[in-house]
């Protein structure tokens, strides 16, 4: 029988219902040779006898009659009930969507509450500042107008892999700057504008 985790990556990938008698692999173990018609053309295909799926070509053949013809009430039916669980994937996402898209402000403000104050105050994080500052001589990177020319903060360019309560996951240090106060103002409060619009084009 086909195991748990196939049928769930079947169901969230491909929106297919498993057929029960598919192997652990996810592969319709047993399949029948038989011709169908499209559009007035005949061609041979595998179907399943379990499920009435019709899979791919199964190859040519010469005599037509010897074979069966596919099941059409049957593969219509798997068919419809492989839409239905798309349909239904369909909206669950949807709504999984939705539901991040709400809670993304009060996410972020979590986050950020715990970036400022447990993370920003951790062994970790002041042994990395240091370094960055170091590797870049203390100089600001930024030189953005107003520029006092030395860096005394270290600013990040992204969060991609800061996982809150994590203090152990850092930015790699290409991913960190040294920066003066009003540069590392700026950036921050553009930032958080950037963030402010995209919430609003969400709503």
């Amino acid at each position: 029988m086909i195991t748990e985790e196939v049928e769930r990556k079947l169901v969230r990938k491909h929106g297919l219902v498993p057929c029960p008698t598919m192997g652990a692999a996810g592969i319709h173990t047993r399949r029948h040779v038989a011709v169908q018609t499209v559009n007035g053309r005949r061609r041979l295909v595998a179907q399943c006898p379990d499920c009435g799926m019709v899979m791919e070509a199964a190859g040519r053949l010469a005599d037509f009659s010897l074979t069966p013809p596919v099941d059409e009430a049957r593969a219509a039916a798997r068919a419809s009930q492989v839409d239905a669980a798309k349909s239904h994937r369909a909206g669950e996402l949807r709504q999984r969507h939705a539901i991040q898209r709400a809670r993304k402000p009060d996410d972020d403000a979590e986050w950020f509450a715990w970036y400022g104050g447990e993370y920003l105050r951790s062994e970790g994080w002041r042994t990395l500042r240091a370094a960055v500052l170091a590797r870049d001589t203390y100089r600001c990177q930024a030189m953005l107008p107003g520029c006092t020319g030395s860096a005394a903060e270290v600013h990040h360019r992204n969060y991609s892999m800061m996982r809150k309560g994590d203090l152990d996951a850092h930015q790699p240090a290409f991913d960190l700057v040294s920066i003066c106060r009003v540069c590392h103002q700026a950036c921050t409060t553009a930032e958080r504008d950037g963030r402010l619009q995209k919430q609003k084009a969400r709503t």
